[in-house]
């Protein structure tokens, strides 16, 4: 039986439930210390660790795209890399540079692997579980780099979160804008704009949690969390009921306006 793809369209669709998963992913780590009453980080370390294989590892043995099984490994696979950058981040005393480093060193070495081993880098459609795999690692290693990214620019420069938001927003622009209207290989800009777009959901996520983060709208972790998975609940119904909507391109909204003004 021929293999199925596996993994969701790279299109406005994907990079909206991008967003959205990673702040959700900012809530997981306080819903599973209260949730399972954890007292200590080695406890929540062991229980990320356990989920996320277990989430990985049946993502990928599925034989076609689940939605759901897709983006929750999403979820999982984010809280991960921010657990793992914190143990990097507490064993080198908050270095956030070397820890930068590590991660985009892991990195690059997957990218590299993957290569050697597929003569491409294509991040859709994947069929094979080879591939599959070296997609879920670089994406672990991406998400990390994105965490350490913004935590060395806070650091270095002491700006307020909106403005490192202007800065990574500033950043996936510029990436956008390499797509099209460059030949640049379009699956380094889809790792670039996975990095670019781990920090940008983590500050949203306070910015939903807390009315004392720079205006926030004060939720709290219940109501914010609750509020996220409402949006990709219903998102991702949209999308199972409307498939065309997943191959939306930002291209095409541009055109559709274009045609509008006339």
């Amino acid at each position: 039986m021929e293999n199925l793809n596996k993994v969701a369209r790279v299109a406005v669709l994907f990079w909206i439930l991008r967003m959205v998963t990673v702040t959700l992913a900012g809530f997981i780590p306080e819903i599973i210390y209260r949730l399972f009453k954890l007292t200590r980080d080695s406890d929540f370390i062991i229980f990320i660790v356990i989920l996320a294989l277990t989430v990985t590892i049946t993502q990928i043995t599925r034989k076609k795209y689940v939605s759901a099984l897709f983006w929750s490994t999403f979820i999982i696979l984010v809280t991960l890399s921010d657990a793992l950058l914190g143990i990097v981040l507490r064993a080198l005393e908050g270095d956030a540079l070397i820890s930068l480093i590590l991660f985009l060193a892991g990195f690059v070495i997957t990218i590299f692997l993957w290569y050697q081993s597929n003569q491409n880098l294509d991040v859709y459609p994947i069929k094979e579980q080879q591939r599959e795999i070296f997609y879920w690692v670089t994406f672990l290693f991406a998400n990390g780099v994105g965490e350490a990214l913004e935590i060395e620019l806070v650091i270095l420069t002491e700006m307020r979160y909106w403005d490192i938001f202007a800065i990574f927003v500033l950043l996936l622009g510029i990436v956008v804008l390499l797509h099209y209207s460059t030949t640049t290989n379009r699956n380094i800009l889809f790792w670039l704009a996975i990095i670019f777009t781990q920090p940008l959901g983590y500050i949203f996520k306070g910015f939903m949690v807390s009315s004392g983060f720079e205006g926030g709208l004060g939720l709290g972790l219940e109501g914010g969390f609750l509020i996220g998975i409402v949006m990709l609940t219903v998102i991702l119904l949209l999308a199972h009921n409307f498939e065309d909507l997943e191959k939306i391109e930002v291209s095409d909204i541009f055109q559709r306006n274009k045609y509008r003004a006339f």
